[in-house]
């Protein structure tokens, strides 16, 4: 387990409270315009999750950065949503296009997670990142990680 003290410096943790600049501008979270046809155009991966999860209904979604799409998800009851089941393959497929269309139309994002050979990973914490913080790990998320892992290797042709 990676622990938040270690954040840049044995990994790099893909979270909006990240140690590093990477990851925070890995995080759903970051404002990274993109667009995604046939959906249209967004502030941030975490707009598009919450759009599209809420049957492509709430525009505005497309304009929320960060927390506040959360926020809004919230406020319309989402987690009830996705609460009894699991994310179809499909799914899954739609929302990690939304990350390639992110990075390809954020040049400066591409480039730092290819200039990092840092192991990726995600994990929520509380309290201070020093001193024995909550470390919340989310595994059913794994494969927005495994893609950024994958892209990179990809792009830097490794196997």
């Amino acid at each position: 387990m990676f622990l938040p003290k270690n954040d840049g410096i044995d990994h790099i943790n893909i979270y909006s409270g990240s140690s590093t600049l990477l990851g925070r501008m890995l995080s759903n979270f970051y404002d990274s315009p993109f667009d995604y046809e046939p959906y249209g155009h967004f502030r941030t991966v975490e707009g598009f999750w919450y759009y599209y999860f809420t049957g492509q209904q709430y525009d505005s979604f497309r304009r929320l950065v960060g927390y506040k799409a959360k926020e809004k998800g919230k406020l319309l009851k989402f987690d009830n949503i996705l609460k009894d089941r699991e994310i179809t393959e499909e799914e899954k497929e739609i929302i990690l296009e939304a990350i390639r269309c992110k990075l390809r139309q954020n040049k400066p994002i591409l480039d730092a997670l290819l200039e990092n050979e840092l192991p990726l990973t995600h994990y929520y914490y509380y309290g201070d990142k020093n001193n024995n913080p909550k470390i919340i790990e989310k595994e059913e998320y794994s494969w927005i990680t495994n893609e950024y892992n994958r892209i990179r290797n990809l792009m830097l042709n490794k196997n």
